[in-house]
């Protein structure tokens, strides 16, 4: 079924907090609430999108002793395979990132890296800090 997809990036952020920045494979996974519903390392994770349908990046930090933070997409990077949006890159407001695939986007897999943040609740003044991931899409070559 055609339809709009929402990607969320599950994060233990007490434990990323500690790392300091960088690459977050160890204490994160992704779901969508399409083809992607198993939790799966970014690395390993592929979500099915549609043409001319939206795709939502969204955030969430895991676990009673991350509510001291939130997660915060702050862009998506295209990097390789088809080109799927209009732009590269996109940029997050809000803390969301939210692009329509292109209804002329080619059939394949799109790699891409996704920037996001660690943020404290209690300092909202905090630019936190920075992470980057490298899942995939893939266009449904039946749409």
């Amino acid at each position: 079924m055609k339809k709009d997809v929402e990607i969320t990036l599950h994060a233990e952020a007490n434990q990323l907090w500690g790392v300091g920045g960088g690459v977050a494979d160890d204490y994160c996974w992704l779901t969508d609430d399409n083809s992607g519903s198993n939790p799966l390392k970014p690395r390993e994770f592929e979500s099915t999108v549609y043409r001319a349908k939206k795709v939502t990046w969204k955030g969430q930090s895991e676990g009673a002793e991350n509510k001291d933070f939130k997660v915060s997409i702050d862009r998506i990077d295209h990097t390789g395979g088809v080109e799927i949006f209009g732009e590269n890159p996109l940029v997050g407001h809000g803390g969301k990132v939210k692009e329509s695939v292109e209804g002329s986007a080619p059939s394949g897999e799109d790699i891409y890296k996704i920037h996001f943040s660690i943020i404290p609740v209690n300092d909202p003044h905090s630019s936190g800090l920075s992470f980057v991931i490298d899942p995939k899409l893939k266009v449904d070559p039946t749409d």
